[in-house]
């Protein structure tokens, strides 16, 4: 068992390096592509949604790039060698996703064959393989954290005098950025985009309180000085982080109960004698045996 783990992990890693490789390649490419469109007086339009549905940046996705070049070249913006070269640089950089996919198809197995997946993961909207890969390569079945703050503190979730923790400039970070990021930006995004039990019972009841009173009193210059309760993807935000940790709590619960190890119940339950417990949402309902 322990072999099979390191073969995941060391493949796991590979996967994600390989990953980063084609991320920064894509961004440059993408940058290139920005830049040269820009300058020449070419901007794409951008799809009215909701505020807090459309990021900064968003008419610029991967997959809007191809048609982007070619709705500069038809209006003659760019020659035919710019959009050789645009076009050719954007495919080579997409090709490198070929690695990832092989990598993917020999962990899709092993993921499948360990218990927190065939018992939990599985029936929950959002978290694939993939995302089950990150999850296992970080904390494994969460022997190092007995209790669910420390596994939090470790993903860049604690909370200090009430608020989150944030990065300040010449202090070192308590926590792992990467994994913060992989987290809340990752897999925070996949249980979003699933629309099931963690993004309807947590994330959009969350928000909606965070609305409904303000989550503080101050202003935000870059967006025309509006109070936070008037911003939407400041609570957007926040009510992600709020469904990630609930999350990581089930899974740090379900991974422990696995193993054998000694679980305790949320603080708020256990010292503050709160009455509401959540317990781990099913999408799905199990297979019987």
């Amino acid at each position: 068992m322990e072999q099979k783990h390191e073969v995941l992990r060391i493949w796991a890693e590979s996967l994600y390096d390989h990953q980063d490789v084609r991320l920064r390649s894509h961004n440059r490419v993408r940058n290139l592509i920005r830049r040269k469109l820009l300058d020449l007086g070419f901007k794409p339009e951008k799809k009215k949604k909701k505020e807090e549905d459309v990021p900064e940046g968003s008419e610029w996705d991967d997959k809007k790039l191809i048609k982007l070049l070619k709705e500069a070249e038809k209006k003659k913006l760019l020659s035919e060698a710019d959009h050789s070269f645009l076009t050719k640089s954007l495919e080579l950089a997409q090709n490198e996703h070929q690695v990832e996919k092989d990598y993917e198809k020999e962990l899709r197995p092993l993921i499948e064959a360990e218990p927190i997946w065939m018992e939990w993961l599985q029936y929950v909207n959002g978290i694939s393989t993939r995302n089950t890969t990150r999850l296992l390569k970080h904390f494994g079945y969460c022997e190092r954290f007995d209790t669910i703050s420390k596994l939090w503190a470790y993903s860049g979730l604690k909370v200090q005098d009430g608020h989150a923790v944030m990065r300040k400039k010449g202090e070192l970070l308590g926590y792992n950025l990467k994994i913060k990021t992989a987290m809340v930006g990752v897999i925070g995004d996949c249980l979003i985009k699933s629309n099931k039990s963690y993004k309807k019972r947590i994330y959009d009841t969350y928000k909606k309180r965070i609305q409904a009173r303000g989550c503080c009193e101050k202003k935000h210059s870059k967006h025309k000085g509006k109070m936070c309760k008037d911003y939407p993807g400041h609570s957007a935000r926040m009510a992600q982080r709020k469904m990630v940790k609930i999350f990581l709590a089930h899974y740090w619960l379900k991974c422990r109960e696995l193993k054998g190890l000694e679980t305790r119940g949320p603080y708020a339950v256990d010292k503050m004698k709160h009455t509401t417990n959540i317990k781990p949402f099913y999408d799905k309902q199990p297979d019987k045996q």
